[in-house]
């Protein structure tokens, strides 16, 4: 199997035979970039950026994974709690290459067993999840910034996939990508107050959130063994030439994406 571009962050090799899937970065020094504020790889259609060149971006994508031409499925998020089942959908008319056939509404998490269809979340700053039980021919993908984090929407996810039988939490994998790390993701007394305290961080002055370490928490807690959870590390804030960041940029930020698709 080639190996995927620099642009694509792989979770695990372990994967591969059951699933593609990778975390996206905005394109590294050397490769082809456009001028201004959403160049090289925004994956967002409603980031700010040209609909047409985030649909080339998206078939770009794809192809490099290995993946072109397949549908995909891109929730229209609202930082809650809720998953929704892509195969309950109906079939969706062609809408062409680059563009998602599926955008169920408000949702944050979403999951199929549909081999072919690609399971898709954006994002400037918030974790992602990507999840995956080889055994029970599983997949989803979640979006969890600190609302989303606040109402445990990767436990919840667990719980609900466990409940209905689509996964076994000692068979399943999990890979968070690139986000606000603890050191960036700085919140007022507001915010602090609705968070789990023990992934609060206090000094100088500052209060800082540890987002992923939450969601490993939550992880854990539903049973998905340590050896099987990978965090890819990154910071959304901190790597302007890797990652795009709307706390970095504000609304001249364009999006990755995480996205995962059963053989």
């Amino acid at each position: 199997m080639n190996p995927y571009p620099a642009f694509l962050l792989r979770p695990f090799p372990e994967w591969e035979d059951s699933a593609m899937a990778a975390f996206t970065t905005r394109g590294l020094e050397g490769e082809a970039s456009r001028p201004g504020p959403f160049d090289r790889l925004n994956l967002g259609f409603k980031s700010g950026g040209a609909p047409e060149r985030v649909a080339e971006n998206w078939r770009t994508t794809l192809s490099a994974a290995g993946l072109a031409g397949i549908p995909f499925a891109m929730p229209r998020m609202v930082h809650g709690d809720r998953l929704a089942d892509i195969d309950a959908l109906p079939p969706p008319a062609p809408r062409g290459e680059g563009l998602p056939a599926f955008e169920p509404e408000d949702c944050d998490a979403i999951c199929s067993s549909r081999p072919g269809c690609a399971l898709v979340v954006t994002m400037a700053d918030c974790l992602t999840a990507l999840i995956l039980d080889p055994e029970y021919g599983t997949i989803a993908a979640v979006h969890a910034g600190w609302r989303g984090t606040r109402a445990r929407i990767l436990a919840k996810t667990f719980a609900s996939l466990t409940a209905a039988g689509r996964i076994r939490p000692a068979s399943t994998w999990v890979a968070f990508g690139p986000c606000l790390r603890a050191q960036s993701l700085e919140v007022g007394d507001e915010v602090a107050a609705q968070l789990d305290p023990r992934f609060l961080i206090r000094r100088e002055g500052r209060t800082c959130f540890d987002m992923p370490a939450d969601n490993r928490e939550q992880a854990l807690s539903a049973g998905i063994d340590p050896s099987h959870l990978r965090d890819l590390g990154g910071d959304t804030l901190g790597e302007p030439e890797r990652f795009f960041s709307y706390r970095r940029d504000g609304a001249a930020s364009g999006r990755l994406a995480a996205f995962i698709c059963l053989r």
